[in-house]
């Protein structure tokens, strides 16, 4: 038998045991106690996932009741709408009945009127049988119409075709009034010999009719002739007395007018002049323009009509203006006087140096020697040209603000000194704006206005030469347009050597006419009668020309028979001899040149030629040498 325990040890043994029990209790209940509280967390989701349908039950049943009241009162509205569109369908039904009435009244007026449509058609194929009848006759009118618009075309092509010859009649009628408007101006040319300063002059006068662009005729502005081959008619005061920027030239050869244009600084220039300083280049100094009065200096170069404005060097130069007068000698251009901006005239001259583009003023001397050398006095519209020697200078007419003027000046370029020449016999009559020039001794004067008055002047048209010798003057022409001048301050003639060339418009105020006026002086007529009988003695001989082409291997020559029996003459025969004394023949045959070839270089060569006549007669020329070229 086992001992028995203590009782404490028993006691101390069964708490440990009785411990355990509690603890496994305590855990039971734990793990009840964590279930439970799920199910409650999950009982609470449950109870709050039915709140929340709970109150969207709630909310649909909100909205259901909104929905059912709406409804409710559109269904009243649309029972109403209903009530008054039957009302509107009663009242339609109502306007239907009456107008089925008068639809029925208008069915019997309908009826009535067929009836009578009915009666007409009967009528209206009556008269579509006389319709057709009246088709065929018709019918018949068209074939006939066709065969005379047959006709008919076939004249209007012989019309076409008489239409086309009356107008190339018509040309060529036109053209032979042109050619008989020619011939009768060429007519109206002469050639007259005249008793001038008690020795023969021979003065011959020819009219031309000009084509191409027609210029105007305009107030103010200036003619120039440079070489004898061109007119330049520049500026001045258009019809109605618009500014022209229009250059005009004409051909003198061709007799044809072209236009070109200044430049946009020489705009409207008037009262300016333009002088002939080279076979193609013109000085245009001073004028009016847009502006006012310029002292620009333009020279225009004819060939390319080209403008270049010359910057003069220096601070010394003129005072704008207008109305003055140029002339031109070597390398020297001389103004003279004019009108200034206030109206102020003038009488200072001054010197441009074509060479140096530098202004000069010349100052004059009025005493020496106790004589009085008195200048000109202030004046526009004068004319000033270089004596023949040009150790002068000659200043005619113009207007000193009175009147015009016929006074004659002479100036020594020397000395810087002004005369009065007095002059015996006629006096030209007084005049300005007209054109001069030297001719040998003699000062020749042509055209130009008369002063009469406020806005009033009288266009002259006479020519007068002086003899700086006598001094005296004669009456060489004068040649009166016929009718009155449209623009009576134009610049209507001009001198190139000894032809004066004037320019006349017609009633359109086109320039369409050029006359010239050549005079022949005395000592002119005299060296052609020498040269005529020189020509004459010439002419009774066989000449070799003395002009040749040679080349480094050949020379052309060519030769002129005498006009007497000249056409007696056979053959020619040319003979050629070298520096060797080689002579050989090189041509033989009738014409009048020959060429020689395989000649050697830096050789001279000897021609003589033999004229061979029909009766065995024959004529040698001189002998004439020419070279090959190296």
């Amino acid at each position: 038998m086992p001992p028995k325990k203590e009782p404490k040890k028993q006691a101390a043994e069964a708490e440990p045991a009785a411990d355990e029990g509690l603890k496994l209790e305590v855990s039971k209940l734990e793990l009840e106690r964590a279930g439970l509280q799920t199910e409650i967390t999950l009982l609470t989701d449950q109870l709050h996932s039915r709140d929340i349908e709970i109150r969207q039950l709630e909310q649909e049943a909100y909205l259901l009741s909104a929905r059912l009241s709406k409804a409710t009162s559109d269904y009243g509205d649309i029972l109403d709408h209903k009530e008054a569109q039957a009302k509107a369908a009663e009242r339609r039904c109502a306007v239907l009945e009456d107008e089925v009435i008068n639809l029925k009244d208008e069915l019997h007026e309908a009826t009535e009127r067929a009836t009578k449509l009915s009666e007409e058609t009967m009528e209206q194929a009556v008269q579509l049988e006389a319709a057709q009848d009246s088709k065929a006759q018709l019918q018949q009118l068209q074939d006939t119409i066709k065969k005379q618009d047959a006709v008919l075309l076939g004249q209007r092509s012989e019309m076409q075709t008489l239409t086309d010859e009356l107008q190339t009649v018509q040309a060529e009628v036109k053209i032979s009034h042109g050619r008989i408007a020619d011939l009768t101006l060429k007519t109206q040319g002469t050639k007259e010999f005249k008793i001038l300063f008690c020795e023969p002059w021979l003065v011959s006068s020819s009219r031309m009719r000009l084509t191409g662009d027609l210029p105007l005729l305009r107030d103010n502005g200036s003619l120039t002739c440079l070489g004898g081959k061109v007119l330049l008619m520049l500026g001045g005061d258009g019809k109605g007395g618009q500014g022209e920027r229009e250059l005009a030239i004409l051909n003198i050869d061709s007799l044809a007018w072209q236009s070109g244009t200044m430049p946009r600084a020489q705009e409207m220039v008037a009262g300016h002049t333009a002088t002939p300083v080279h076979r193609n280049k013109v000085l245009v100094y001073g004028g009016l323009r847009e502006l006012g009065l310029t002292h620009d200096i333009y020279m225009l170069y004819t060939d390319t009509l080209k403008w270049v404005l010359l910057n003069a060097r220096g601070t010394i130069k003129p005072s704008p203006r207008q109305c003055h007068t140029a002339t031109c000698l070597l390398d020297k251009v001389f103004i003279f006087g004019g009108q200034t901006e206030d109206g102020n005239l003038l009488n200072d001259m001054w010197q441009w140096d074509l060479e140096t583009l530098q202004w000069a003023q010349i100052m004059y001397i009025q005493t020496i020697g106790g004589a009085n050398t008195t200048p000109p006095t202030p004046r526009r519209g004068a004319s000033m040209v270089v004596s023949e020697d040009g150790r002068k200078l000659w200043l005619f007419g113009g207007n000193n603000g009175h009147g015009s003027l016929n006074d004659l000046y002479s100036f020594d370029i020397d000395s810087c000194m002004w005369c009065q020449v007095s002059v015996v016999g006629i006096v030209p009559e007084a005049r300005e704006l007209h054109s001069a020039a030297m001719i040998g001794r003699y000062l020749v004067v042509s055209k130009g206005i008369v002063d009469l008055g406020p806005n009033a002047v009288r266009p002259l048209t006479d020519t007068l030469a002086l003899d700086t010798s006598s001094p005296s003057w004669e009456t060489l022409d004068d040649w009166a347009p016929g009718f009155a001048l449209a623009k009576p301050r134009a610049a209507i003639s001009t001198f190139y050597g000894n032809r004066l060339y004037s320019i006349r418009h017609n009633r359109s105020e086109r320039v369409d006419e050029l006359q010239v006026l050549e005079f022949t002086l005395p000592e002119d007529i005299e060296r052609m009668q020498r040269e005529r009988k020189r020509l004459n003695v010439a002419s009774e001989t066989l000449a070799i020309c003395s002009e040749a082409i040679c080349t480094s291997t050949s020379i052309a020559i060519s030769w002129r028979p005498p006009t007497k029996n000249a056409d007696r003459i056979t053959n020619f025969k040319v003979m050629m001899a070298t520096t060797y004394g080689i002579v050989k023949t090189v041509y033989i045959g009738a014409k009048q040149q020959c060429l020689v070839n395989n000649l050697k270089t830096s050789q001279d060569y000897v021609f003589c030629i033999k004229a061979s006549y029909d009766d065995g007669s024959i004529l040698w020329s001189e002998s004439q040498s020419f070279s090959t070229k190296a």
